[in-house]
């Protein structure tokens, strides 16, 4: 079996690892390779090279700040899974 392709992998923050766990699962499920951190702030630096979503339940005013930061999407909990899918289907496919 071949590797997904860097352009179909994200990295997933989540600090809840079941959560962490069941989000990744989906995700797998529409065949994307998932990298899972609990803490995702200190790994900015690889931004250019992977999508990263965060998936928080900070105040929704903290996004703009997250997204300043070099962050491609961000997901306010609770969520429902299929839109945390599509989102992340749809940011997959604009940077093509």
């Amino acid at each position: 079996m071949t590797a997904p392709s860097a352009a179909r992998s994200v990295l997933l923050v989540e600090d809840e690892a079941g959560l962490a766990e069941t989000i990744a699962l989906n995700l797998e499920a529409v065949d994307l390779q998932v990298e899972c951190i609990g803490d995702g702030l200190s790994t900015l630096d690889r931004l250019e090279a992977t999508p990263v979503v965060v998936l928080t339940a900070l105040n929704p005013e903290v996004a703009q700040d997250v997204i300043r930061a070099g962050v491609d999407e961000f997901v306010p909990k609770p969520f429902e899974m299929t839109d945390m899918v599509d989102r992340v289907l749809t940011l997959i496919e604009r940077r093509g």
